[in-house]
Protein backbone atom coordinates (compact mmCIF):
# COMPACT_ATOMS: atom_id res chain seq x y z
CA UNK A 1 0.00 0.00 0.00
CA UNK A 2 2.99 2.51 1.11
CA UNK A 3 4.53 1.93 -2.61
CA UNK A 4 0.92 2.59 -4.37
CA UNK A 5 0.61 5.61 -2.68
CA UNK A 6 3.97 7.15 -3.29
CA UNK A 7 3.31 6.12 -6.81
CA UNK A 8 0.10 8.51 -6.90
CA UNK A 9 2.22 11.25 -4.47
CA UNK A 10 4.77 11.00 -7.59
CA UNK A 11 5.19 14.14 -9.69
CA UNK A 12 4.31 12.21 -12.28
CA UNK A 13 0.98 10.92 -11.45
CA UNK A 14 0.39 14.41 -10.14
CA UNK A 15 0.52 15.31 -13.92
CA UNK A 16 -1.81 12.95 -15.28
CA UNK A 17 -4.46 13.69 -12.42
CA UNK A 18 -3.99 17.42 -13.38
CA UNK A 19 -4.70 15.95 -17.04
CA UNK A 20 -8.09 13.81 -16.23
CA UNK A 21 -9.03 17.19 -14.07
CA UNK A 22 -8.46 19.48 -16.95
CA UNK A 23 -10.01 17.17 -19.53
CA UNK A 24 -13.40 16.81 -16.85
CA UNK A 25 -13.86 20.54 -16.43
CA UNK A 26 -13.47 21.74 -19.99
CA UNK A 27 -15.83 19.14 -20.90
CA UNK A 28 -18.24 20.39 -18.69
CA UNK A 29 -18.09 23.57 -20.07
CA UNK A 30 -19.28 22.42 -23.20
CA UNK A 31 -15.68 21.81 -24.65
CA UNK A 32 -14.89 18.57 -26.64
CA UNK A 33 -12.12 17.19 -25.44
CA UNK A 34 -9.31 14.63 -26.02
CA UNK A 35 -6.49 13.14 -24.06
CA UNK A 36 -3.38 12.40 -25.61
CA UNK A 37 -3.69 14.15 -28.92
CA UNK A 38 -0.95 13.93 -31.41
CA UNK A 39 0.49 16.76 -33.52
CA UNK A 40 3.87 17.22 -35.78
CA UNK A 41 5.79 18.64 -32.66
CA UNK A 42 4.38 15.89 -29.99
CA UNK A 43 1.78 15.25 -27.86
CA UNK A 44 -0.92 17.45 -25.86
CA UNK A 45 -1.84 15.90 -22.77
CA UNK A 46 -5.72 17.01 -23.41
CA UNK A 47 -6.97 19.55 -26.60
CA UNK A 48 -10.32 20.83 -26.67
CA UNK A 49 -12.47 22.86 -29.16
CA UNK A 50 -15.76 24.69 -29.98
CA UNK A 51 -17.11 25.96 -32.91
CA UNK A 52 -19.35 29.15 -33.62
CA UNK A 53 -20.66 30.25 -36.74
CA UNK A 54 -22.15 33.82 -38.53
CA UNK A 55 -23.59 32.07 -41.93
CA UNK A 56 -21.46 30.17 -44.00
CA UNK A 57 -18.14 31.70 -41.81
CA UNK A 58 -17.11 29.32 -38.67
CA UNK A 59 -14.19 29.90 -35.94
CA UNK A 60 -12.99 27.20 -34.20
CA UNK A 61 -10.75 27.70 -30.83
CA UNK A 62 -8.81 25.17 -30.15
CA UNK A 63 -7.04 24.14 -26.26
CA UNK A 64 -3.97 22.97 -26.13
CA UNK A 65 -3.13 21.74 -23.34
CA UNK A 66 0.20 20.12 -21.25
CA UNK A 67 0.58 19.46 -17.44
CA UNK A 68 3.39 19.90 -15.26
CA UNK A 69 4.28 18.95 -11.53
CA UNK A 70 5.91 20.38 -9.05
CA UNK A 71 8.91 22.84 -7.81
CA UNK A 72 8.84 26.72 -8.34
CA UNK A 73 8.92 29.16 -11.23
CA UNK A 74 9.65 32.88 -11.07
CA UNK A 75 8.59 35.25 -13.72
CA UNK A 76 9.59 38.35 -14.61
CA UNK A 77 6.37 41.12 -15.43
CA UNK A 78 6.09 42.42 -18.60
CA UNK A 79 3.63 44.77 -20.22
CA UNK A 80 -0.37 44.18 -20.39
CA UNK A 81 -1.58 44.45 -23.83
CA UNK A 82 -4.16 43.16 -26.12
CA UNK A 83 -3.26 39.91 -27.79
CA UNK A 84 -4.22 38.21 -30.92
CA UNK A 85 -4.87 34.60 -31.45
CA UNK A 86 -2.33 32.20 -33.13
CA UNK A 87 -4.63 31.36 -36.19
CA UNK A 88 -4.93 29.46 -39.22
CA UNK A 89 -7.03 29.97 -42.19
CA UNK A 90 -7.18 28.26 -45.58
CA UNK A 91 -7.53 31.27 -47.66
CA UNK A 92 -4.89 33.33 -46.15
CA UNK A 93 -2.51 35.46 -48.73
CA UNK A 94 0.69 33.54 -47.45
CA UNK A 95 3.30 33.05 -50.48
CA UNK A 96 4.31 29.60 -48.80
CA UNK A 97 0.68 28.21 -48.72
CA UNK A 98 -0.43 29.86 -52.28
CA UNK A 99 2.65 28.50 -53.51
CA UNK A 100 1.57 24.71 -51.95
CA UNK A 101 -1.96 24.94 -53.75
CA UNK A 102 -0.48 26.03 -56.91
CA UNK A 103 1.15 22.66 -57.07
CA UNK A 104 -1.63 21.00 -56.23
CA UNK A 105 -4.07 22.30 -58.63
CA UNK A 106 -0.59 21.89 -61.68
CA UNK A 107 -0.35 18.71 -60.98
CA UNK A 108 -3.93 17.88 -62.06
CA UNK A 109 -3.06 20.54 -64.98
CA UNK A 110 -5.62 22.48 -64.14
CA UNK A 111 -4.95 26.57 -64.37
CA UNK A 112 -3.61 27.43 -60.91
CA UNK A 113 -3.50 31.36 -61.61
CA UNK A 114 -6.29 31.41 -62.63
CA UNK A 115 -8.67 29.33 -59.45
CA UNK A 116 -6.13 31.37 -56.56
CA UNK A 117 -7.35 34.43 -58.21
CA UNK A 118 -10.85 33.24 -57.72
CA UNK A 119 -9.73 32.35 -53.99
CA UNK A 120 -8.46 35.93 -53.94
CA UNK A 121 -11.39 37.65 -54.66
CA UNK A 122 -13.54 35.35 -53.05
CA UNK A 123 -11.70 35.42 -49.36
CA UNK A 124 -10.46 38.85 -49.71
CA UNK A 125 -14.10 40.92 -51.03
CA UNK A 126 -13.24 44.96 -50.65
CA UNK A 127 -9.51 43.78 -50.18
CA UNK A 128 -10.79 42.58 -46.60
CA UNK A 129 -10.28 39.01 -45.43
CA UNK A 130 -13.55 37.06 -44.99
CA UNK A 131 -13.02 35.92 -41.94
CA UNK A 132 -11.41 38.82 -40.38
CA UNK A 133 -15.32 39.00 -37.70
CA UNK A 134 -13.73 35.61 -36.87
CA UNK A 135 -9.94 36.95 -35.51
CA UNK A 136 -11.25 38.39 -32.15
CA UNK A 137 -8.46 39.14 -29.60
CA UNK A 138 -7.53 36.63 -26.78
CA UNK A 139 -9.01 36.33 -23.88
CA UNK A 140 -7.46 39.34 -21.36
CA UNK A 141 -4.36 38.09 -19.26
CA UNK A 142 -4.07 39.88 -15.07
CA UNK A 143 -0.29 39.25 -15.52
CA UNK A 144 2.10 39.06 -18.52
CA UNK A 145 5.79 37.93 -18.53
CA UNK A 146 8.45 37.81 -20.42
CA UNK A 147 10.99 35.62 -18.83
CA UNK A 148 10.78 33.03 -16.32
CA UNK A 149 13.13 30.90 -14.46
CA UNK A 150 13.25 27.62 -12.38
CA UNK A 151 14.27 28.17 -8.60
CA UNK A 152 13.30 24.69 -7.85
CA UNK A 153 12.81 21.97 -11.11
CA UNK A 154 10.04 19.86 -11.08
CA UNK A 155 9.85 16.16 -12.33
CA UNK A 156 9.98 17.37 -16.06
CA UNK A 157 11.93 20.77 -16.70
CA UNK A 158 9.76 23.38 -17.12
CA UNK A 159 11.48 24.58 -20.22
CA UNK A 160 11.14 22.28 -21.93
CA UNK A 161 7.86 22.05 -21.59
CA UNK A 162 7.01 25.67 -22.46
CA UNK A 163 9.34 24.67 -25.55
CA UNK A 164 6.81 22.38 -26.49
CA UNK A 165 3.61 24.48 -25.67
CA UNK A 166 5.23 27.59 -27.67
CA UNK A 167 6.37 25.18 -30.85
CA UNK A 168 2.55 23.43 -30.81
CA UNK A 169 1.41 26.80 -32.06
CA UNK A 170 3.61 26.83 -35.38
CA UNK A 171 2.86 23.08 -35.35
CA UNK A 172 -0.28 22.60 -35.29
CA UNK A 173 -0.88 25.71 -38.10
CA UNK A 174 1.81 23.61 -40.61
CA UNK A 175 -1.09 20.46 -39.78
CA UNK A 176 -4.25 22.32 -40.38
CA UNK A 177 -2.56 23.01 -43.81
CA UNK A 178 -1.75 19.78 -44.43
CA UNK A 179 -4.44 18.76 -43.72
CA UNK A 180 -6.46 21.07 -45.96
CA UNK A 181 -4.10 20.12 -48.83
CA UNK A 182 -4.52 16.61 -48.87
CA UNK A 183 -8.42 17.10 -48.92
CA UNK A 184 -8.36 19.38 -52.03
CA UNK A 185 -6.06 16.68 -53.65
CA UNK A 186 -8.02 13.53 -52.62
CA UNK A 187 -11.20 15.24 -54.03
CA UNK A 188 -9.51 16.68 -56.92
CA UNK A 189 -8.35 12.41 -57.62
CA UNK A 190 -12.01 11.43 -56.96
CA UNK A 191 -13.13 13.24 -59.43
CA UNK A 192 -10.72 12.63 -62.32
CA UNK A 193 -12.17 9.19 -61.89
CA UNK A 194 -15.82 10.43 -62.58
CA UNK A 195 -16.20 11.79 -66.03
CA UNK A 196 -19.76 12.17 -65.24
CA UNK A 197 -18.43 14.81 -62.65
CA UNK A 198 -18.28 18.89 -62.94
CA UNK A 199 -15.32 20.79 -64.11
CA UNK A 200 -12.42 20.00 -62.42
CA UNK A 201 -11.60 23.82 -61.87
CA UNK A 202 -15.21 24.86 -60.86
CA UNK A 203 -14.59 21.89 -58.38
CA UNK A 204 -11.54 23.45 -56.84
CA UNK A 205 -12.98 26.69 -57.22
CA UNK A 206 -15.80 25.51 -54.87
CA UNK A 207 -13.55 23.23 -53.04
CA UNK A 208 -10.97 26.06 -51.31
CA UNK A 209 -14.05 28.35 -51.10
CA UNK A 210 -15.55 25.35 -48.52
CA UNK A 211 -11.96 25.56 -46.65
CA UNK A 212 -11.57 29.18 -46.57
CA UNK A 213 -14.72 29.68 -44.44
CA UNK A 214 -13.30 28.17 -41.68
CA UNK A 215 -11.08 30.04 -39.07
CA UNK A 216 -8.72 28.06 -36.57
CA UNK A 217 -7.69 29.93 -33.28
CA UNK A 218 -4.99 28.33 -31.21
CA UNK A 219 -4.89 28.87 -27.47
CA UNK A 220 -1.86 26.81 -25.63
CA UNK A 221 -2.19 26.26 -21.97
CA UNK A 222 0.49 25.03 -19.36
CA UNK A 223 -1.03 23.56 -16.22
CA UNK A 224 1.04 23.27 -13.31
CA UNK A 225 0.99 22.88 -9.60
CA UNK A 226 4.40 24.08 -9.01
CA UNK A 227 4.33 27.72 -6.95
CA UNK A 228 3.87 30.58 -9.23
CA UNK A 229 5.42 33.90 -8.48
CA UNK A 230 6.04 37.50 -10.61
CA UNK A 231 9.02 40.09 -9.70
CA UNK A 232 7.31 42.74 -10.69
CA UNK A 233 9.10 46.09 -11.91
CA UNK A 234 9.66 47.25 -8.71
CA UNK A 235 11.32 43.81 -7.88
CA UNK A 236 8.14 42.90 -5.66
CA UNK A 237 7.91 39.47 -5.28
CA UNK A 238 4.04 38.24 -5.52
CA UNK A 239 2.09 35.12 -5.95
CA UNK A 240 -0.07 34.84 -9.18
CA UNK A 241 -2.58 32.36 -9.98
CA UNK A 242 -1.84 32.27 -13.75
CA UNK A 243 0.42 34.55 -16.14
CA UNK A 244 1.07 35.30 -19.62
CA UNK A 245 4.49 34.31 -20.73
CA UNK A 246 5.37 36.09 -24.25
CA UNK A 247 8.03 35.11 -26.69
CA UNK A 248 9.28 37.74 -29.70
CA UNK A 249 11.45 36.76 -32.42
CA UNK A 250 14.84 38.41 -32.62
CA UNK A 251 14.39 38.89 -36.18
CA UNK A 252 10.82 39.16 -37.19
CA UNK A 253 9.82 40.94 -33.91
CA UNK A 254 6.89 38.43 -34.24
CA UNK A 255 5.41 37.59 -30.93
CA UNK A 256 3.66 34.53 -29.16
CA UNK A 257 2.40 33.96 -25.93
CA UNK A 258 1.17 30.40 -23.68
CA UNK A 259 -0.97 30.93 -20.24
CA UNK A 260 0.93 29.28 -17.26
CA UNK A 261 -2.17 28.51 -14.56
CA UNK A 262 -1.85 26.61 -11.54
CA UNK A 263 -3.87 23.70 -11.49
CA UNK A 264 -5.92 24.66 -8.11
CA UNK A 265 -7.24 27.73 -10.14
CA UNK A 266 -8.17 26.05 -13.39
CA UNK A 267 -11.33 26.09 -12.72
CA UNK A 268 -11.72 29.30 -12.75
CA UNK A 269 -9.95 30.03 -15.49
CA UNK A 270 -11.33 27.85 -17.76
CA UNK A 271 -14.80 29.35 -16.60
CA UNK A 272 -13.18 33.08 -17.23
CA UNK A 273 -11.85 32.26 -20.83
CA UNK A 274 -14.95 29.83 -21.92
CA UNK A 275 -17.49 32.91 -20.80
CA UNK A 276 -14.59 35.55 -22.32
CA UNK A 277 -14.97 33.67 -26.00
CA UNK A 278 -18.84 33.27 -25.34
CA UNK A 279 -18.76 36.72 -25.06
CA UNK A 280 -16.87 37.85 -27.76
CA UNK A 281 -18.66 35.49 -30.63
CA UNK A 282 -22.18 36.91 -29.43
CA UNK A 283 -20.70 40.63 -29.90
CA UNK A 284 -19.68 39.55 -33.38
CA UNK A 285 -23.06 38.07 -34.01
CA UNK A 286 -21.35 34.67 -34.00
CA UNK A 287 -23.59 31.65 -32.42
CA UNK A 288 -22.38 28.81 -30.43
Amino acid sequence: MRMLDEIRDNPAARSLVAARGVAARLTSLGWRVRQGAVHSAGVADAAADRTWHRGELAARVQFVLRCHAGGQLLFSEGDKVEDALASYWAGDDLPEQRRALAAILETRDLDAAAILGELQRTAYPAEEAAIAPARIAAPPAAIHATAFREPRAGFEPFADLAGEAFASLDAIRNDLFAHDCEVLDGDLETLAGDPRGQSPAVHAQQALAGLARTCELLHAIVVTDAQLSVLSGGNRVIAAPAVRLHRLHLVTSDQTWIDIVHADTFDDYAESITRSYERAFAKRKFKG
